[in-house]
């Protein structure tokens, strides 16, 4: 795995879990990570929060299709 800010912690039931933070490309459909980090991260990931997006009231449709719904479909992917 990549060095990051990942941050390691205790649940109630004693399992370790890792909550890693990782800066990527979402509009990429491999994240524009390396092929071989892209590759563990499918093997070993529980679970993605993704909670960025282009918010506002008006703008050019493709931008938002851009920002918002090519990201989920690669995450969907990815998943």
């Amino acid at each position: 795995m990549v060095p990051s800010d990942d941050v390691s912690f205790l649940i109630s039931d004693g399992r370790e879990i890792f909550v890693l933070v990782l800066r990527a490309d979402l509009s990429h459909p491999t994240f524009a990570l390396d092929e071989a980090l892209h590759g563990e991260l499918a093997d070993r990931v529980d679970a993605v929060v993704h909670s960025a997006s282009l918010v506002r009231h008006y703008g050019d449709a493709r931008e938002f299709q851009a920002a918002n719904v090519d990201p989920v479909k690669n995450l969907i992917a990815f998943a």
